[in-house]
């Protein structure tokens, strides 16, 4: 029986993992074609996360949302190599900052300080907020499916229609 081609889903929420901790970037982080699908988990798996980010002006914030932009679309384009890295935004404060409608999948936010924080309509899919202080953040209509919320303080935050599957 000759092998069967196995479909590519190129569906966001499926391809993001988050990860912890920083992994080097190396040249088979490549996406591959449908004929070597099998081995996608295992190069998704290899993404690298960024090493932390300092964050001290709107500026600043705007070139990690930019570079993570820039990895997101390579990670959903199966022709492409994968550039870059996810956001990582480990233990930094962002208090008070509006970030609604950001896309900011698979980024990781573990132990960010993110008081009253708006992600508003934010794409926050597999983004790792353990150990993050949401209190008072506003969460409405953002997609957090598959993000990892142990430990996190969501006190007083609102949640309107948040897709937490599988968070």
């Amino acid at each position: 029986m000759p092998d069967e081609e196995l479909p590519v889903d190129n569906d966001p929420e499926q391809l993001l993992t988050p990860e912890a901790e920083p992994v080097a970037a190396s040249d088979d982080c490549a996406k591959t074609p449908a004929s070597e699908a099998e081995e996608k988990p295992d190069k998704l798996s290899k993404i690298p996360v960024s090493l932390p980010m300092t964050v001290n002006t709107r500026e600043d914030l705007d070139k990690i949302i930019e570079r993570h932009q820039v990895w997101y679309e390579s990670v959903l384009n199966p022709s492409k190599k994968i550039v870059g890295g996810r956001a990582n935004l480990k233990n930094v404060d962002l208090s008070g900052w509006d970030l609604s409608g950001v896309n900011l999948s698979g980024a990781t936010f573990e132990g960010a300080t993110l008081i009253g924080t708006n992600f508003s309509k934010a794409n926050l899919t597999a983004a790792n907020f353990s150990h993050a202080d949401l209190q008072g953040s506003v969460l409405n209509g953002a997609k957090m499916k598959r993000s990892i919320l142990s430990h996190a303080d969501l006190r007083e935050s609102e949640m309107e229609d948040v897709d937490l599957r599988a968070a």
